[in-house]
């Protein structure tokens, strides 16, 4: 991030000369909520410290206590945006509905951005403990069940949990038709999330995981098929069949495939 004033470039310039500094310097910080932007560097100084000794609980609260401002959030700086990356971090699941109230039209545009950005991050960072919880949590993201889709979709059904999150989503009966849909045209949602982020490392499918990811998917399409599995979602799965089978086609044909 841009240094907005002299002291945050300060701040941050200490994070990268002497990590422990930074780290101890973070706890003045936390004294006081005057700066958005002096509040994630302390983050990322006290991030960089705990990471490595797995110290990550009092850096996940001091992140939750940065997304409860209010006076914050109405005004975000990049600093507080880019601060969202700490949820990402540390897992923070809690933050889950205040991200959804953000994605809401009443809220200026670079929060909503920021919040789908931190939501798609947490379910690139750690699918197999966040998709579980987000298909389990039915108040979660129902305000915004495209969203809800698009993540459930990055499920890899190769991963034993990550499949049965995507079977107990789709026999939840609260699922709507256009949901269900929605998510069978993402199914492997492969896209990708340009950001920047203050602590963790951007993910990005190569095409030959990609590829692979449609193989995987289209096997299990066809299991679900022939075994009746989702007789509710009986016509998207031969939808979902057929355009994966092209996928897959075409990725044995560019190489992506060993014979």
């Amino acid at each position: 991030m841009r240094a907005p004033t002299l002291r945050v470039w300060v701040l941050d310039q200490l994070g990268r000369l002497d990590v422990a500094a930074a780290a101890n310097y973070a706890a003045r910080i936390y004294e006081r909520m005057d700066s958005a932007d002096e509040w994630a560097i302390a983050l990322r100084n006290d991030w960089r410290a705990a990471a490595p000794q797995g110290r990550i609980e009092p850096v996940r609260l001091r992140a939750l206590e940065l997304l409860a401002n209010p006076e914050w959030a109405k005004q975000p700086s990049v600093g507080f945006l880019e601060a969202l990356d700490l949820t990402v971090a540390t897992m923070a699941w809690e933050a889950v509905p205040r991200l959804e109230q953000w994605l809401d039209r009443a809220q200026p545009g670079t929060l909503r951005t920021g919040a789908w950005i931190a939501l798609d991050r947490l379910t690139l960072e750690v699918p197999a403990d966040f998709l579980p919880l987000l298909v389990q949590n039915r108040t979660w993201l129902a305000s915004q069940p495209w969203l809800r889709a698009g993540l459930v979709a990055r499920a890899d059904l190769s991963v034993s949990r990550e499949r049965e999150a995507v079977e107990m989503y789709l026999r939840r009966e609260d699922i709507t038709p256009a949901e269900g849909g929605k998510f069978f045209e993402l199914f492997p949602n492969v896209s990708g999330t340009v950001s920047h982020n203050l602590v963790t490392t951007s993910r990005s499918r190569s095409l030959a995981q990609a590829a692979r990811l449609d193989g995987v998917t289209l096997a299990a399409v066809r299991e679900w098929r022939t075994q009746r599995t989702f007789p509710r979602w009986s016509d998207e799965l031969v939808a979902a069949e057929g355009r994966l089978a092209e996928s897959v086609a075409s990725a044995k044909r560019g190489g992506y495939f060993q014979p």
